[in-house]
């Protein structure tokens, strides 16, 4: 299931940022897959999901993963969802009105890119921003068994998520929020935008993951201010937890629906302020690279 592989020169196309496209549930959904030139063996992959009004191209474009890619050795797929929306669990947007099954058709893409890349099974690592970082949240719960680590980028775990959350395995997860999010809201509640629904707080989040790793209570904090700009970082990572996961929050002061190193895609009016004191997508890979899925 996770060894097919196609050759290399159509590995390579896939990587120019060109759409291909699976059936899934009666619909045509697209994805963007990349992989490192001359990639041999097993490849570690990251399933990255792209926020409300996004795509899958723009995400490959803007979060910076596919600069990494050939130094690191691993792949990237970069799905897009059902008219630019996740059915993350709050309710509202397109794909929940359309009651799309976004929970399934990403573990169908899963098989898909299996059957072009040879994946390892034991790295498979998924990250959000936004409504797809509450979907990401949506699959940690939902389908633990298929991740090594999860990253929630300026989002938290959807308030209805929160009673039902049994994941199967034992989740390694990273937040990355701006404490001055205007529209999904650092100490949560009501989020901006098209789809109804509230958040946990960001604190809140932190503690449903921790519990369920068995981590230690209190954090190791770590100041990041490198740049002269209107935000600085707080970097809290959680330690003795289960199975060798990991449990980390890096609390942007000040930052808005941003994430650093990002670009200002909307003005600081609408989205609020872009930090520059972190790389995010190398941040991201030097915290996905050392975990792995237990039993495999």
């Amino acid at each position: 299931m996770w060894r097919a592989v196609l050759p290399l020169a159509a590995l390579l196309l896939a990587g120019c940022g060109d759409y291909q496209r699976m059936q899934h549930d009666g619909e045509t959904r697209r994805y963007v897959l990349s992989v490192p030139d001359g990639a041999e063996g097993e490849l570690p992959l990251v399933v990255a999901l792209h926020g409300r009004l996004g795509t899958g191209r723009g995400m490959a474009r803007d979060l910076g993963l596919d600069e990494l890619l050939d130094e690191q050795g691993f792949a990237a797929v970069y799905p897009d969802g059902y008219r630019r929306s996740w059915n993350d669990g709050r309710g509202g947007g397109p794909a929940a009105e359309a009651g799309i099954d976004d929970v399934g058709f990403i573990e169908a893409l899963l098989e898909e890119v299996a059957g072009q890349v040879t994946v390892d099974a034991s790295r498979v690592y998924l990250v959000g921003i936004s409504n797809g970082g509450m979907m990401a949240q949506r699959l940690a719960c939902e389908r633990a068994e298929l991740f090594a680590a999860t990253a929630s980028i300026i989002a938290s775990m959807p308030d209805t998520l929160e009673g039902s959350c049994e994941p199967s395995a034992v989740m390694s997860m990273l937040l990355l929020n701006g404490t001055e999010d205007p529209l999904v809201p650092y100490e949560g509640g009501e989020v901006s935008g098209d789809s109804e629904g509230s958040v946990l707080s960001t604190a809140d989040t932190m503690e449903f993951w921790r519990l369920r790793a068995g981590c230690d209570t209190d954090p190791e904090e770590t100041a990041i201010d490198v740049v002269a700009d209107e935000t600085s970082i707080r970097h809290l990572a959680w330690s003795g937890c289960q199975g060798g996961a990991s449990v980390e929050l890096y609390e942007v002061v000040g930052g808005g629906h941003t994430w650093p190193g990002g670009p200002q895609y909307l003005s600081e009016e609408r989205i609020g302020v872009v930090s520059r004191d972190l790389d995010t997508a190398a941040t991201l890979w030097t915290w996905f690279e050392p975990l792995r899925r237990e039993g495999l």
